[in-house]
């Protein structure tokens, strides 16, 4: 399927305004076309919608046609999108519904892909931060030892965070860190760089290296953020929908601990100074949390209790 001359699979990444492309896509989804052209249709609709009720509602749709044409990647595609979606939403049970149906899809196949690794692990995660039992830590070990008798190297690194997860919320921060950095080393070792998880390990790893006040090793981690972060910015790794601001306000939540850790305390005022602008426009829990973590830190080394 064509639009103009430029294929419609291409139309998420071509380089027009957002709303010119969304137009586009949703004129050619209201024309009589065949169910192979409006999965393709859906599917670049759904990108243009990171983290939206819009992006939900094209994958569960794309996900209902791409089963009818038996369209197993998109399938994948739209489940994947999906459980990140309501993990990020906090919720539960839908969490558990589209892993569930990702396990289901593998069973069909016969064998796991990439993105089953990547759903299961954000699932087992999920269940992790919200209660250490038996399940979720033998699911982790599940994952860990199926990505390494598959080779499949998605898996292992999704599966190191897992493990990583497992022993933060067990309160062992120092094995916790060892897993986040096999897992950020075998990021980096793959090409294209799989951006998002690595923010994700770094952000774990910080938080762990905080606690332990290994500075160092914060000091480290926390300039390869911020340089991935201004990376991801300018377009390095292609175009794509991020949440940029979240990951400038953390940057700046790490580094007010980490000079406040140093006793730099007027780099550690800097620094809040800076996340507090952010956290007037950005709406996230975990940075949100963050933020007030570092400002607690910060008074309370000024003793400054009012």
């Amino acid at each position: 399927l064509f639009w103009g001359h430029v294929p419609v699979y291409a139309l998420a990444t071509i380089d027009v305004s957002g709303s010119e492309r969304i137009d586009s896509l949703k004129l050619l989804l209201a024309r009589n076309i065949s169910p192979k052209e409006e999965i393709k249709v859906l599917y670049a609709l759904s990108v243009c919608y990171r983290d939206e009720p819009e992006e939900m509602e094209y994958c569960t749709r794309l996900y209902r046609e791409a089963d009818k044409v038996d369209s197993v990647n998109l399938k994948e595609f739209a489940v994947s999108t999906l459980t990140r979606y309501y993990y990020n939403k906090n919720l539960m049970d839908s969490v558990v519904y589209w892993n569930e149906q990702m396990k289901h899809i593998a069973r069909e196949r016969g064998s796991f892909s990439d993105r089953y690794f990547v759903t299961c692990n954000m699932a087992c995660q999920f269940i992790l931060w919200y209660d250490v039992n038996e399940e979720g830590a033998n699911e982790a070990l599940r994952l860990y030892h199926l990505a390494q008798k598959e080779n499949n190297k998605v898996g292992m690194y999704s599966s190191c965070e897992t493990m990583g997860v497992a022993y933060t919320v067990m309160g062992q921060d120092s094995i916790a860190i060892r897993y986040y950095q096999e897992g950020i080393r075998m990021v980096q070792s793959m090409q294209p760089l799989h951006y998002s998880i690595m923010h994700s390990m770094m952000e774990s790893l910080l938080e762990g290296g905080l606690r332990l006040q290994q500075l160092d090793l914060v000091q480290k981690y926390l300039a390869l953020y911020g340089n991935l972060t201004e990376e991801i910015a300018k377009g390095k790794f292609g175009k794509s929908k991020y949440p940029i601001d979240r990951c400038r306000w953390l940057a700046h939540c790490f580094g007010a601990d980490y000079n406040t850790l140093r006793g730099n305390l007027d780099e550690a005022q800097q620094h809040i100074g800076k996340a507090f602008e952010y956290s007037l426009f950005v709406n996230d829990i975990y940075a949100k949390y963050r933020f007030h973590l570092a400002c607690v830190h910060y008074y309370k080394a000024k003793n400054e209790y009012h």
